[in-house]
């Protein structure tokens, strides 16, 4: 499962997000987000994450 957040307003992620264990791909490009949520590390069953500003 994939969860593309990208070009949104969007500055910071719900925690609920570390129960989504099916969750292999987060992509929240161009957002607000400063800096990657502790949670996100514990998450270890993602394949890729991106939380990029370009």
């Amino acid at each position: 499962m994939s969860l593309n957040i990208s070009y949104s307003g969007i500055n910071e992620l719900p925690p609920e997000l570390e129960k989504l264990e099916n969750l292999h791909y987060l992509g929240v490009t161009n957002s607000l987000i400063e800096e990657t949520p502790e949670f996100v590390s514990r998450m270890t069953w993602l394949q890729h994450v991106d939380l990029s500003c370009t």
